[in-house]
């Protein structure tokens, strides 16, 4: 072997292995987000208007597109979101149900939206 692919083999590992440190530390600041959402988030309703599965999966679990509408009965406010995508648990994908009312986390800091689930990853019905 030569000098030459040894010198490529340790270029390569070293990338890939800088890739996967980039890679797991965005998905860890990402879960530390989401978690502060839901500590500090405000209280919302969300109801789902419309749903479809895009084709694209994340750890084998399907990403789902949705237009949502949010009520914050705080202050009697609701809007819109036309374009939400949730990554649901495969075992959860019959959960989400177009016309159910869900808990949700509103971030005003950075206007993100999260369905409250329990454990199993299943959405949480909002009390009627």
């Amino acid at each position: 072997m030569s000098l030459f692919n040894i010198v490529n083999v340790v270029v390569t590992l070293s990338l890939m292995a800088f890739i996967w440190h980039l890679a797991h530390r965005v998905v860890r600041n990402s879960q530390q987000r989401e978690e502060i959402v839901l500590e500090r988030g405000r209280d919302v309703n969300v109801t789902i208007l419309s749903m479809k599965q895009n084709g694209l999966f994340i750890n084998n679990n399907p990403v789902i597109d949705m237009s949502l509408r949010i009520e914050e009965p705080a202050n009697k406010k609701s809007w819109l979101v036309e374009n939400h995508q949730e990554t649901a648990y495969v075992i959860a994908v019959g959960s989400y149900q177009v016309g159910n009312v869900y808990q949700g986390k509103f971030d005003d800091k950075t206007n993100k939206i999260i369905l409250v689930k329990d454990a199993s990853g299943k959405p949480l019905l909002a009390a009627p």
